[in-house]
């Protein structure tokens, strides 16, 4: 479906869909875990793989483990203490089971909630007693009273699994992957957007691990903050909710001694294993709102690894061709040819290769060295109602999907930038980026058949109509245009 699909009217959001739930351990398991006790060892295997999995069950097992590892510091101040024999010495103590009840109460037994420290404290007494043979209960009693926290707060994982805009609070919600809400960052920006800016919107947030420790950072170029004006940083923040880094993009822009504005606002996101080593990758793309475009790549401690400069603004998307992920701009060139428009483009970069700053071969202007990153140039033609509107053309969407069981990329390339007339055409490419077929809407059939009674355009939209834009495809080599399939020679 293409951007101008969607019916322009304000739209407030729901909740978002719910997942599978995760079963966790319980609190007794976990402690019997970390004592070495021989009632689970059968079950450690599963244990540890619960646990390297789990965030908040994982957050329990290491508060236990510290809390015990600072009991251990008190045994040698007691007189029963046994040199040694510490897994013995700090053994838990459980009531019998098989105790004959005498005395059986009426109804249900009333689940106990501590609330205050003191009730929470004596609570954990009673579920975790502690022989003497450790410590004093003074000792016990002061390391205690420092937890001040729920069981079930502690329980629940903190990890941040997706984001969910709210445009009726202005807030961007951080939850678990159990639907749980962990924390809201506020951003007037997104205040009571429609559906379609909630998509553009929903694009310029990620929730990734940057740096392998399992907990997941957020990275968004979405304004933060309760005022909506000024640009748009890369912002990063951590697991809990600190705003731990933010990036401004600013550029000495000048093409063909024409200059442009230096500050640039971020835009799309993308975070990906491009080469499948395991390492992920981020890519920004940044625009004034003018033609001057740069593909951002990110390299690790959050600073830019190098630049793509072109002249003609897109969006940037996720492409696999064979088994690697390459990155897809979906844009124009905005340096025409005489008495021509703005005409469609879609270029596929390898974004290991952004590194410095470097210039599109196919819109040089910028004096800076050409990008080693191209693989693909396309350019789509114009059509004869892109003239008739003396508009250019532009690519909406991108996606990958199978055809006579063969993979093929389909990109859907519009007439008309920024009203109701929008010609549709679904251009569809083998894997390897050769053209193989063309379709369009039946939208774009009753637009043509309105100009055609309008006497503005002449022909019907047949196969002769299609295939000559098919063979209007043109190829960048690296110097010039081509008809005959080709990547960009460097």
């Amino acid at each position: 479906m293409s951007r101008r699909d969607v019916t322009r009217k304000q739209t407030y959001w729901s909740a978002p869909t719910k997942k599978k739930i995760m079963h966790h351990i319980d609190e007794h398991t976990i402690e019997l875990y970390i004592l070495g006790s021989e009632l689970v060892k059968e079950q450690t295997a599963e244990i540890e793989a619960h646990l390297k999995e789990c965030y908040g069950c994982r957050t329990v097992a290491e508060q236990m483990e510290a809390f015990y590892k600072e009991a251990e510091g008190f045994l040698p101040q007691s007189l029963n203490y046994v040199e040694g024999n510490l897994q013995q010495s700090k053994s838990l103590m459980r009531l019998p089971t098989d105790l004959t009840e005498y005395d059986i109460p009426l109804g249900s037994r009333v689940p106990y909630k501590p609330t205050t420290v003191m009730a929470k404290f004596w609570y954990f007494v009673y579920r975790h007693p502690i022989p003497s043979a450790v410590t004093s209960f003074a000792t016990v009693a002061a390391m205690v009273l420092g937890i001040n926290y729920s069981i079930t707060d502690l329980m629940k994982d903190k990890n941040p699994a997706y984001p969910h805009l709210n445009p009726n609070n202005a807030t961007i919600e951080i939850y678990n992957k159990n639907n749980q809400l962990l924390w809201e960052i506020p951003a007037q920006s997104i205040y009571k957007i429609d559906l379609l800016g909630y998509e553009d919107q929903r694009e310029r947030i990620q929730v990734v691990d940057i740096d392998g420790d399992k907990k997941n950072e957020i990275v968004t170029t979405i304004q933060i903050g309760k005022h909506s004006n000024g640009l748009s940083p890369l912002t990063f923040f951590s697991s809990t909710g600190k705003r731990i880094k933010e990036l401004s993009f600013s550029e000495h822009l000048q093409f063909h001694n024409i200059n442009y504005s230096n500050d640039l606002n971020a835009l799309d996101i993308l975070f990906e294993d491009f080469d499948g080593s395991g390492k992920k990758e981020i890519i920004v793309n940044a625009s004034n709102s003018r033609s001057p475009n740069i593909i951002y790549r990110i390299i690790n401690n959050g600073d830019v690894g190098g630049g793509y400069f072109h002249f003609g603004s897109g969006k940037i998307k996720n492409i696999k061709i064979g088994k690697k992920k390459f990155v897809a701009f979906l844009g124009r060139n905005d340096v025409g040819e005489p008495e021509s428009l703005s005409f469609p483009v879609l270029i596929i970069l390898d974004p290991l290769k952004i590194a410095g700053k470097a210039e599109a071969s196919d819109s040089r202007g910028f004096g800076l060295p050409v990008s080693k990153a191209e693989l693909f140039v396309i350019r789509f033609p114009l059509t004869d109602m892109n003239y008739l509107w003396n508009t250019a053309g532009f690519i909406g969407s991108l996606n990958e999907s199978i055809m006579d069981t063969v993979g093929t990329t389909n990109v859907w390339v519009l007439g008309n930038r920024g009203n109701d007339y929008d010609p549709k055409f679904e251009y569809i490419f083998s894997s390897d980026m050769k053209i193989i077929d063309i379709k369009l809407s039946n939208g774009t059939i009753n637009l043509r058949n309105k100009l055609i009674t309008q006497e503005k355009v002449k022909g019907i939209m047949d196969r002769a109509y299609l295939d000559n834009l098919k063979n209007g495809i043109r190829y960048w080599n690296g110097k010039e245009w081509q008809k005959e399939w080709t990547m960009v020679k460097h």
